[in-house]
């Protein structure tokens, strides 16, 4: 697979609602959560854009993510 320059990433973080969070069991969740935190940590360092996905009537983005993203310039909803 070729290589993509980081100008040409977006990163969507999908269904990451504790509505949806709270069917998968702890270890699994916590786990999940830590790996997108180091996702949305690159695309910081890095001013790639995020975008959150969230159903309508299920809740914001997950507590620890939506800190995570707090302030950035290059994330929306």
């Amino acid at each position: 697979m070729k290589r993509k320059n980081i100008d040409q990433v977006a990163v969507a973080l999908v269904d990451m609602q504790d509505f949806f969070l709270e069917k998968i069991p702890q270890d699994r969740r916590c786990n999940l959560i830590s790996e997108q935190q180091k996702v949305v940590e690159f695309c910081m360092g890095n001013n790639a854009p995020i975008f959150s996905v969230e159903y309508a009537g299920r809740g914001e983005l997950t507590g620890g993510l939506k800190d995570a993203v707090k302030g950035y310039q290059n994330f929306k909803v």
